[in-house]
């Protein structure tokens, strides 16, 4: 087990590697988590505890579908299915076999969050519960997603954006590509950037 700490105003974080992948630290001036290479490790752990008391610590591990798919399916039924109305038959595809899922877990081992990555790049499916959705658990979810991107030599990374974002997303980089497409009644845009540009979308209007 190694950990590394890391102090910055307000927020204590702790990572602590575990298996074969390597831990990430927060750089001031990067926007994203920077991942450094060690050997033994397969998921991390992120503490955080501020001024105000308390702390809440996340693991964060890479899952492949055939073996977690009940909680998979339970995080983003939550998100999407109950909060954001949509169908549930919208909700899962063929995709969900091949494409690499992550999982955070809370500091009680409950699933709080999930996204995934397919083998064509494409990043979504991103639930965070209500009580989490903070910007340190989304940092560290896309972090994991953009480091297996990396080791796939996956160079481009894609989403699929509400026209309402489409702006947003263009000023971090992303440019559209292909035409306005509906799922589940609502107008889309596919957009892509070059992974190593990526910084955090506008997870209220991705799907």
């Amino acid at each position: 087990m190694v950990p590394f700490c890391l102090y910055l105003p307000n927020i204590f974080y702790t990572f602590t590697t575990l298996v074969n992948m390597g831990y990430w630290e927060l750089w001031p001036e990067k926007p994203l988590y920077r991942y450094r290479q060690l050997t033994g490790i397969t998921c991390w752990q992120l503490c955080q505890q501020s001024n105000m008391g308390g702390s809440m610590a996340y693991k964060v591990q890479q899952v492949l579908w055939q073996e977690a798919c009940d909680q998979l399916k339970t995080l983003r039924k939550a998100v999407y299915v109950l909060e954001w109305q949509l169908p549930e038959t919208t909700e899962f595809d063929d995709l969900d076999s091949k494409a690499a899922h992550v999982l955070l877990f809370s500091d009680q081992d409950t699933p709080i969050a999930t996204g995934r990555l397919t083998p064509s790049g494409e990043l979504g499916r991103i639930a965070v519960l209500p009580g989490h959705r903070t910007l340190a658990v989304y940092k560290l979810l896309f972090a994991a997603l953009l480091k297996h991107a990396e080791l796939q030599n996956i160079k481009k990374i894609q989403l699929q954006s509400e026209l309402a974002s489409v702006k947003f997303h263009q000023a971090k980089g992303f440019k559209p590509v292909g035409k306005v497409f509906m799922e589940a009644g609502i107008p889309m845009q596919k957009m892509v950037c070059n992974r190593q540009n990526f910084d955090i979308p506008d997870v209220r209007h991705i799907h």
